[in-house]
This record gives structure tokens, C-alpha cells and sequence, in this order.
């Protein structure tokens, strides 16, 4: 059994990798560099490489995963699959599988003692139709055949394992605690005391009385759009004339002194006192933290608020369109104005119906090159959304974040002094 149970460390797998010509499968809740770099060292010699992995914002942040050896694969056209909430940790290489302990880097670089079971040929096959079942009939008469000459080969060894069944202790790893040593790591824990609870458990402790929240107000400046007049599109050659032309105009006018435009701007203040009744600003992270005591009562002013956005939006349309076509107008209006103030030399001799004629044709010209987008596009732009998140090690590491929380009270002094033990032991463990 001593070759069931084993250690397989980066260097193993990275001969196991350039011994694989057929197929390579990887399974875990993430990736990290090292094996991202042996994957891409050995993949111009293997037909088949697949990746799964749990892509979660969690994995990356708590060390089960790094995103720039994601990206790295990404990047070099490695097929990655996700499967969420994946805690089933595996490799396949050719005709030979294992299933994988990996740890989270935050607490280990690299694994310690066994980390790996071999899987038999039963088992490996299962796994290959499990996660990746036959495309075609071709690749399933080949896992057939396969499951056929593992059965076989199987026969053989569960004999002998039937044969080698004894009360023989030598081979096992396991023994009866030493009561010496017990007694050494008994003494030592009371001089230095472990984190109790443990460090993930007191991080757990804080995530659950703060978050951090992303609170965004998009579309909110319909009222600041501008069209642009193109100035090659101008009948004028006079440098100072163009530039006394304003070429960027306001798409609405005066929205805020029009009764009904006034809700628009009472959105606005809306969520600006939203902002400050529930949240607090952390500058360091461009987000605000909430208190998990308040985030229901947050979350039903926030619905109430969003429904009303929705609403009005539906109401909005018709009345930007109408605004739209009058901005339209008032440029044709201005446009015109100017031009007869400034007429281009070549038509300033002309009769006053022949001049008034042709500077109509001119801004209708300039006005057909005019783009703007349609009050639909700005009013899809406009919503109300908000994402949470919890605080990771990251977070507790940064000695900015931690004196903010202070400054502006986020949280009692005595919890900042238990944050700023936990960021000491974190420091002390990696």
C-alpha cells in the first residue's frame, strides 16, 4: 500500500508533465504560478490539456488561487472550465491519475508529508467521463476499450493485494502517540498560546460586523450630455470665427428649472443620502463600509429607491426625445444666427433672399453631421447597483485601511487592537 498514499511535490509533477503526451486533466479550486508555468512549459507536447477550476473571488483572495496564473493560461489558450464550489482536487496524466491535497498558500508554500492517493484504473475512468464525457463515437469506443484493459489489469493487482493482506505493522505509517513529545507541545502551547479562536475564525469574526460596498449611480448627468458640432463640417474659414463658435453644445437646456425633469435631480440627492446615512467612505479602497447591523435597513431604502429609478425611466423616454428635438432646433436657431452675423466670404454679395436661402442649406449641412445618441441609450446607462464584499488578509494587512477604520470610527478601539493582533500573527505566519 506504500505506493497508494504518497508525496507529490512541484518538481514530481513537473516530470509527470513532460513525460505526458496524450491528455492532461487538472482539477482544484484554483491555480497558482508555478503550476501554470510547468502546464504551459509542457503543453507544446501534449494533445489534450483541460484545466478546472473555481474562479471565485474567495479562491483568489484567500490563497487557493492566483489570478495571474490564470490569466497567464488564459492568455496562452489553455482551455479552462469552472466548477463552482469545487473542492475536488485531481490530476490526470495519460493513463495514470491522482487525487490532490493541495493547501491554501496563505498558510503553506508547499505541502508537508503526503499529499496524494493513486487512483486506480476503474476510478481514473470514472473521472474522465464525469467531468469530460466522449464528444464522438470514436472516444467512446476508446474509453471502453481503456476501461476494458484496466479491468483486467485490475484482476491481477487486487490479487495481489489479497496476497500481501498480513498483520505485519512494518509498513504502516501510523503509531501510538509518543506521550513525551505530547507532553513538550503540551508546554509549549502554554508558554506561547495559539490564536484562539483560530486566525480564519477571528477574520470570520470582523466579516460578519463590517462590509465593504460598491454603491454605483450610473447615467446619473443625462442632464450634462453634449453634441459636437464638426468643425470641418463649418462653411467658415476664419480661424477666430470658429473659435468663438461654441462646436460643443449642450444635447438638453435648463433640465433642473423644468418641472417635470425635477424628480431626475431628487434621484440624485436620493443617493447621496443614502450614501451618507448608511455608509462610510474608505479612501484607501475607493469603496465605503457598511455595518451588518444596518445593511437590511439599507437594502429596503435601496430597493425602494432603485424600483423608483425604473419607474421614472419609463417616463423619461418621451420626454428626452422631446428635448432632443428641440436641442435640435435651438442649434439650427443659433447656428443660422451666426452665420447670417458671419457669412462665409463667397456668398456675402449675395441678394438677402439668395444669402437667407443659402445659409439655410448650410446648417442643415452642418446639422446632418451632428451625432447624437438617442435618449434610449442614455436612460439604459442609468441604474442603481450595488455589490458587497468581505474583508480578506489583504485588508488586515494594510496599515492605511486600518488607521481609516480608525479615524473615522468605523469600529470600537478595543476591536482595532484585536484587527491589529490579528495582522500581527498573519505577518507571523507567512
Amino acid at each position: 500500500m506504500n505506493d497508494i498514499i504518497i508525496s507529490l511535490n512541484h518538481h514530481q509533477i513537473v516530470k509527470i508533465l513532460k513525460s505526458t503526451e496524450k491528455l492532461f486533466y487538472y482539477c482544484s479550486p484554483g491555480i497558482h504560478q508555478d503550476m501554470a508555468e510547468a502546464i504551459l512549459s509542457a503543453a507544446k507536447n501534449i494533445h489534450n490539456i483541460k484545466i478546472i477550476i473555481d474562479p471565485s473571488e474567495d479562491n483568489f483572495r484567500n490563497g487557493y488561487s492566483d489570478i495571474k496564473a490564470f490569466n497567464m493560461l488564459k492568455e496562452n489558450s489553455v482551455q479552462i472550465y469552472e466548477h463552482q464550489n469545487n473542492m475536488v482536487s485531481f490530476l490526470i496524466a495519460d493513463e495514470k491519475g491522482y487525487f490532490l491535497f493541495p493547501q491554501s498558500r496563505i498558510f503553506s508554500e508547499q505541502g508537508r508529508g503526503n499529499n496524494a492517493v493513486v487512483m486506480d484504473k476503474f476510478i481514473l475512468q470514472q473521472i474522465k467521463n464525469f467531468y469530460f464525457p466522449p464528444e464522438n463515437q470514436l472516444e467512446k469506443r476508446e474509453r471502453t476499450d481503456e476501461l476494458l484493459d484496466g479491468f483486467n489489469e485490475m484482476k491481477d493487482e487486487y490479487k495481489k493485494m489479497s496476497d500481501s493482506i498480513s498483520f505485519d505493522k512494518l509498513e504502516s505509517p501510523v503509531e501510538r502517540i509518543d506521550e513525551e513529545k505530547l507532553q513538550i507541545v503540551q508546554k509549549n502551547l502554554k508558554t506561547n498560546p495559539p490564536l484562539n479562536p483560530d486566525l480564519k475564525r477571528q477574520i470570520s469574526t470582523y466579516q460578519s460586523k463590517i462590509q465593504f460596498v460598491d454603491l454605483k449611480f450610473n447615467g446619473a448627468n443625462i442632464h450634462s450630455k453634449k453634441v459636437q458640432i464638426p468643425v470641418d463640417a463649418l462653411p467658415i474659414n476664419d480661424a477666430q470665427l470658429k473659435k468663438e463658435l461654441e462646436t460643443r453644445i449642450n444635447l438638453f437646456m435648463d433640465l433642473k428649472n423644468k418641472p417635470e425633469f425635477r424628480f431626475m435631480f431628487e434621484i440624485k440627492q436620493s443617493v447621496d443620502n443614502l450614501r451618507k446615512e448608511f455608509l462610510v467612505s474608505i479612501k484607501c479602497r475607493e469603496m465605503s463600509i457598511i455595518s451588518l447591523t444596518r445593511k437590511r435597513d439599507f437594502l429596503e431604502t435601496f430597493e425602494v429607491l432603485k424600483q423608483q429609478i425604473e419607474d421614472y425611466k419609463k417616463q423619461l423616454h418621451s420626454l428626452l426625445e422631446r428635448e432632443a428635438l428641440n436641442s435640435i432646433d435651438r442649434i439650427k436657431s443659433e447656428l443660422k444666427e451666426f452665420l447670417t452675423k458671419n457669412p462665409p466670404i463667397e456668398i456675402q454679395k449675395y441678394d438677402n433672399d439668395l444669402l437667407n436661402r443659402k445659409i439655410e442649406l448650410m446648417v442643415n449641412q452642418v446639422t446632418s453631421r451632428i451625432k447624437y445618441d438617442s435618449p434610449k441609450k442614455y436612460l439604459t446607462e442609468m441604474s442603481l447597483n450595488v455589490n458587497f464584499f468581505d474583508l480578506t488578509f489583504e485588508d488586515f494587512k494594510s496599515e492605511d485601511f486600518l488607521n481609516e477604520l480608525k479615524e473615522k470610527e468605523v469600529l470600537a478601539q478595543n476591536d482595532l487592537d484585536e484587527i491589529v493582533h490579528i495582522k500581527s500573527a498573519f505577518e507571523a505566519k507567512v
